[in-house]
């Protein structure tokens, strides 16, 4: 990978990385002490999924830099996919089950209507640039 074009791109990748990495080995640190605890395997999702996220915005800013064709879009799209469902699942399931003391059923209701929603919204962006593309064709 190249470098970031930009400074503040680099303070976001590395905050992102830093951050994700912090909540992964504190997740550990309780998991050592208790590994039942649901949260602390939420919060490992959720750390994992930040510092994916981290990587995904890095992707993101050597794409000018990248010769055409050389990783496919989709590809990148995949790795962006999948970290913000692992920061979204493990972000809600946290909150849900640790904080608010909620069942494991309720947590698991919660984050399937929070993926749920999210998964609608991607869908519906893109059934919108599929008209807009269409439209232009015309």
């Amino acid at each position: 990978m190249r470098a970031p074009a930009s400074r503040l791109a680099l303070i976001i990748t590395l905050l992102f990385l830093a951050g994700g990495a912090l909540v992964v080995v504190l997740a550990v640190v309780v998991l050592v002490r208790d590994g039942r605890d649901d949260a602390a395997w939420a919060a490992v999702l959720l750390g994992a999924g930040v510092a994916a996220w981290g990587l995904w915005f890095h992707q993101l800013t050597d794409e000018e830099h990248t010769p055409a064709g050389a990783e496919p879009q989709a590809a990148r799209n995949r790795v962006g996919t999948v970290a913000m469902v692992a920061v979204l699942a493990g972000g809600a399931y946290w909150t849900v089950r640790g904080p608010l003391d909620r069942t494991v059923a309720e947590s698991l209701l919660v984050t399937a209507i929070v993926l749920g929603l999210w998964a609608l919204n991607r869908g519906l962006d893109a059934r919108i640039r599929r008209r807009r593309a269409a439209s232009e064709v015309d």
